[in-house]
């Protein structure tokens, strides 16, 4: 703000949430940022994890301004999903996990969604009504359950994508998207 041509309300657009944790993350990416359960995640695992979801966002047509669902439980795929969302200047909707498929049908027709990251318990609600989103275009599933569309092994729980629009597992779309901010 010390070039004094820049007004308040320009400057204010440069810089967001994102830059601000990256600004920290530099600093300190070796100290621990989350704690979820046994799980724990330094700035720099956080930061690498969600620049792999923003790429893998922007991969998926996702533009600055557009919509991304978040229908999930407390968990660190939500804070990565945030961090992303703001990263490319997407608008990340809350979506509360206790909705039921009423509910759910008419924030997903009303919010105009393009991209719904949830958790694997959620996919049959979302499943339901998916077909009649005609913008959600991708969905991103957060699972411990390894998945084949068409085959699982005998014993493994059962958990079928087919019903959601292009829809990945949440760390197979991080595992292919480059970490590069």
């Amino acid at each position: 703000m010390g070039d004094s041509s820049t007004t308040a309300s320009e400057s204010s657009l440069s810089y967001n949430l994102a830059d601000l944790f990256e600004a920290v993350s530099d600093r300190v990416s070796e100290r621990e940022a989350i704690v979820c359960g046994s799980r724990r995640l330094s700035y720099g695992q956080l930061e690498e994890r969600a620049n792999r979801m923003a790429n893998h966002l922007l991969a998926k047509g996702v533009q600055p301004g557009e919509f991304v669902g978040c229908y999930l439980t407390n968990c660190t795929e939500y804070l990565e999903t945030l961090l992303a969302c703001f990263k490319i200047r997407a608008i990340p909707v809350n979506i509360n996990y206790r909705y039921v498929t009423e509910e759910l049908r008419y924030l997903l027709l009303d919010s105009g969604l393009v991209v719904l990251v949830c958790n694997e318990e959620f996919v049959d609600r979302v499943g339901s009504v998916a077909a009649e989103v005609p913008a959600l275009r991708h969905c991103i599933v957060v699972s411990p359950i390894v998945v084949s569309p068409i085959v699982v092994s005998p014993g493994a729980e059962q958990l079928s994508l087919e019903m959601l629009p292009d829809a990945i597992l949440y760390d197979q779309a991080l595992a292919a998207a480059s970490a590069d901010r």
